[in-house]
């Protein structure tokens, strides 16, 4: 899990909150890149796993979509202009609700 990752050390509080979800394993993101750091994956962050993890762990989808809000805003400062904002947004945050 997240002790595994040395890419989330010195990652916000969310984005470390959302990594210690009950199942999420490896799915976690991989920083700076933003893309799933499970083995084989290779998705975007968050791929469909965790989003189905994430998802059926949170059943307040209030909270979860202000978490992902706050992840939004450390993908973006990792990211950069290197990445459609519109697609960002869909990313992390749309399939909350």
């Amino acid at each position: 899990m997240i002790s595994e990752h040395a890419a989330l050390l010195g990652a916000p509080t969310a984005v470390q909150a959302i990594c210690r979800t009950p199942g999420i394993g490896e799915h976690v993101p991989h920083r700076p890149d933003w893309e799933c750091a499970a083995p084989g994956c290779g998705e975007p962050w968050p791929c469909p796993v965790a989003r189905a993890t994430i998802g059926a762990a949170a059943p307040d989808r209030v909270n979860l979509s202000i978490t992902m809000a706050t992840i939004l805003t450390a993908a973006v400062a990792d990211l950069g202009e290197s990445v459609d904002p519109g697609e960002l947004f869909y990313r992390m945050l749309r399939w909350t609700r």
